[in-house]
C-alpha cells in the first residue's frame, strides 16, 4: 500500500464513491506557524460581505457508528495510549471522567439545550414603569419597592452604582436606555445569587465591563447592545442555565462574552460580536476559560502580570471548566483576536456560527480543551493577523519572521486550530480562504476526529517564508517556557472524508513524529506541491485518499480492489 499506509480494513467504499461524484478528477484552479520554507483591516471594513449564516439544523451523529470509524488508539495499555498516559492533558481527561465518546454524548445533549432561551422568558405582568435617571434609583425600586416586572422609559441611565439584580422571578426591560458609568466600576450590571431573571435591551455605551452573571441560574439576556466599553461585554461565572440571545457587541478591548469556570448548560446564540480591538487570545469574541480566579471581583483576573498573556496555572488545579454549553448561530466578524477561543473548555458544542475576517483563528481549541464539538460552522478569511503592532509580534514570538509587503505579519494562523486538545470532533465545517491553513493540529493534539469538512484555498497568506496546508497534523515547538502545555507531536487522530481543494502547499501534512494517525477517504485536488506530505516516513494509516497529485514520504493508499468493485456493470439485452 505504499510507504507508510498501514492498510486497515475500513468499509471505505461509500466514502470514496461519494467523493468521486462530488469532486471529479479535473482539479481546481502565533503560534506554531509552518515554516518552509494580507490584508489590512481596511479591506474588511469597506462593505465586504462576510456571507450568510450557516444552517442550524445539524442533528447529533454518533460518528463511530454511522461512519464505521476505527477505534481510537487510546487504550491505556496499548502502545500509544501507554506512551501518552503521563501527559497533563490525558491526566486531566481522566480526572474529569472524559473518554473517546464524551464529545458525541455532549453533542447528543444539544436538543435539550436548544430551547433554553424560550423556556427562560418571563412575560410581563403588572409592569412598573421607571422614569428615573440613575441606577441607584432603579436599585431602590427593584430591592425595596417589590417590583417584579419593570420597564425603563428613560432615554439614559447614569450608572452611579452597579445595577444589582438578585432574587428570583424578575423581568427588567431596559428598552433603548443608554447606560454609562465610571470606569472605576468593574461592571455596570451585576446579576448575583439569582434564579430566574429576564434582562432585556439596554445600550451599554460607557464604562468598564458590561454585565456580570455570577453564582446564578436560569438567567436570560436578550437584545442587549454593548459598544466601546473599556472591559469585557458579558461575563458569566459559576452559573448554569444561562441564555444570551440576540445581542450586538462591538468595539471592545476585551472579550465579547466570557464563559468562565463552572458555567454549564448554557446557550449563547444569535449574537453579533464584531470589530473587537483587543489582540490577546483572551480577547476573543467568545472566550471559554477555566482559570481559577475571581472574575466577579476583577474582570481582568485571568490576565498574567504583563496584562497580555493568560495567568499561568497548572492544569491539575483547574477542575471546573465551562462544560456542556452550546454556542450557535452567532456572527463573529472582524475581531482582532479569534472568533471563539477555548482555554480549557470541555464538552461544549460550537455549531452553525459564521466566523469571518478575524485577525487570529476563527476557532481555537487550546490548553487542554477536551471533548468539544465544532460542527457546521462557516470559517472564512481568518488568520491574516491584520492590525497587529510590533509589540504584539514580539509578545507572541513571531517578530523575527517580519512582515509582508502589505504590512501584515508573515506568520499567519489557520481557520481552525487545536493545540493540546484531546477527544474533540471537528465535523462538516466549511473552512475557506483562511490565511494560515485550514484545520491545524498545532501540537499535542490527540485522538481527535476531523471529518467531512470542506476546505477550500486556505493558504491565502503563503509567502517565501511560510507555506500552509489544508489539514496539518503538527508538532510545533513551544513558543515560550510554560508548565501548562505538553510539547509533543499530534498522534492518534482520525481524519476522514474531508474535501480539500485549492492551492494548499499540501492537502494533508504530517509533522515530525506525528504518527499512529488514521487518514482515509479524503479528496485532495489542486494543491501546489503535494497531495499528502510527511516530513519522514512514519507509521500512519493512509487509505483511499483520492487525488491526482503525487505525495511525499507517504502514500495516498488507494486500494486497487476498488477499481474492480466500482467497475461499470452493463445491462444485458436479448439479441433481436
Amino acid at each position: 500500500m505504499g510507504l507508510n499506509s498501514g492498510y486497515r480494513s475500513y468499509d471505505i467504499r461509500p466514502f470514496l464513491i461519494v467523493a468521486i461524484l462530488a469532486a471529479g478528477l479535473s482539479g481546481c484552479s502565533g503560534r506554531g506557524a509552518s515554516r518552509i520554507a494580507s490584508t489590512s483591516k481596511a479591506e474588511f471594513t469597506g462593505g465586504q460581505s462576510s456571507g450568510n449564516s450557516p444552517v442550524t439544523d445539524i442533528e447529533p451523529v454518533d460518528l463511530f457508528e454511522v461512519y464505521h470509524l476505527p477505534h481510537l488508539r487510546d487504550a491505556r495499555y496499548g502502545p500509544l495510549g501507554g506512551a501518552l498516559v503521563h501527559l497533563q492533558i490525558t491526566k486531566r481527561a481522566k480526572d474529569l471522567d472524559l473518554i473517546g465518546k464524551s464529545a458525541i454524548r455532549a453533542w447528543e445533549s444539544v436538543p435539550a439545550l436548544a430551547g433554553l432561551a424560550d423556556k427562560l422568558e418571563i412575560h410581563a405582568t403588572q409592569e412598573t414603569e421607571f422614569r428615573g435617571s440613575k441606577s441607584s434609583e432603579l436599585n431602590a425600586l427593584l430591592t425595596g419597592g417589590g417590583a417584579r416586572s419593570v420597564r425603563v422609559q428613560s432615554a439614559a441611565l447614569e450608572i452611579d452604582q452597579p445595577l444589582r439584580i438578585a432574587g428570583s422571578g424578575i423581568r427588567l426591560d431596559l428598552g433603548n436606555a443608554v447606560l454609562r458609568g465610571a470606569t472605576a466600576l468593574q461592571y455596570l450590571v451585576r446579576i448575583e445569587n439569582a434564579n430566574g431573571i429576564d434582562l432585556r435591551g439596554g445600550r451599554f455605551l460607557g464604562g468598564d465591563s458590561g454585565v456580570l452573571i455570577h453564582n446564578s441560574q436560569r438567567i436570560r439576556i436578550s437584545g442587549i447592545t454593548i459598544h466601546g466599553l473599556g472591559g469585557a461585554g458579558i461575563v458569566i461565572s459559576s452559573s448554569n442555565a444561562i441564555a444570551v440571545r440576540g445581542g450586538y457587541i462591538s468595539g471592545l478591548k476585551y472579550a465579547g462574552i466570557i464563559l468562565h469556570r463552572g458555567v454549564t448548560g448554557s446557550v449563547i446564540e444569535e449574537n453579533r460580536i464584531e470589530d473587537g480591538i483587543g489582540t490577546p487570545n483572551l480577547a476573543a469574541a467568545i472566550l471559554l476559560t477555566d482559570r481559577e480566579v475571581d472574575l466577579a471581583a476583577d474582570s481582568r483576573a485571568i490576565y498574567g502580570p504583563e496584562s497580555y498573556g493568560v495567568l499561568q496555572q497548572p492544569l491539575a488545579t483547574r477542575r471546573h471548566p465551562p462544560s456542556g454549553n452550546l454556542i450557535r448561530a452567532n456572527r463573529l466578524v472582524r475581531n482582532q483576536a479569534s472568533g471563539v477561543y477555548s482555554d480549557g473548555g470541555v464538552k461544549n458544542v460550537i455549531a452553525s456560527n459564521l466566523i469571518a475576517a478575524n485577525a487570529k483563528e476563527g476557532i481555537c481549541l487550546d490548553d487542554a480543551s477536551v471533548a468539544n464539538v465544532v460542527v457546521a460552522n462557516v470559517v472564512r478569511r481568518n488568520g491574516s493577523r491584520w492590525g497587529e503592532p510590533d509589540v504584539v509580534l514580539k509578545m507572541e514570538t513571531i517578530e523575527p519572521s517580519g512582515r509582508l509587503a502589505d504590512g501584515t505579519p508573515a506568520a499567519k494562523v489557520p481557520g481552525i486550530s487545536l493545540d493540546n486538545a484531546l477527544y474533540n470532533v471537528v465535523f462538516q465545517n466549511t473552512v475557506e480562504d483562511n490565511y494560515g491553513g485550514g484545520i491545524k493540529l498545532v501540537r499535542t493534539s490527540l485522538f481527535n476526529l476531523i471529518g467531512m469538512n470542506t476546505l477550500v484555498a486556505n493558504a491565502v497568506g503563503s509567502s517565501e517564508k511560510f507555506h500552509y496546508f489544508g489539514i496539518e497534523l503538527g508538532a510545533a515547538p513551544g513558543d515560550f517556557t510554560t508548565r501548562e502545555l505538553d510539547i509533543t507531536p499530534s498522534r492518534g487522530n482520525i481524519v476522514f472524508s474531508n474535501m480539500i481543494r485549492g492551492p494548499h502547499y499540501a492537502g494533508i501534512y504530517f509533522g515530525t513524529d506525528c504518527d499512529q494517525n488514521d487518514v482515509f477517504d479524503n479528496v485532495i485536488l489542486g494543491a501546489t506541491k503535494w497531495a499528502l506530505e510527511s516530513v519522514t516516513e512514519m507509521p500512519n494509516t493512509t487509505v483511499n485518499n483520492l487525488t491526482n497529485q503525487p505525495s511525499r514520504n507517504v502514500s495516498a493508499g488507494l486500494d486497487p480492489n476498488l477499481f474492480v468493485s466500482a467497475r461499470a456493470v452493463r445491462d444485458e439485452h436479448d439479441s433481436p
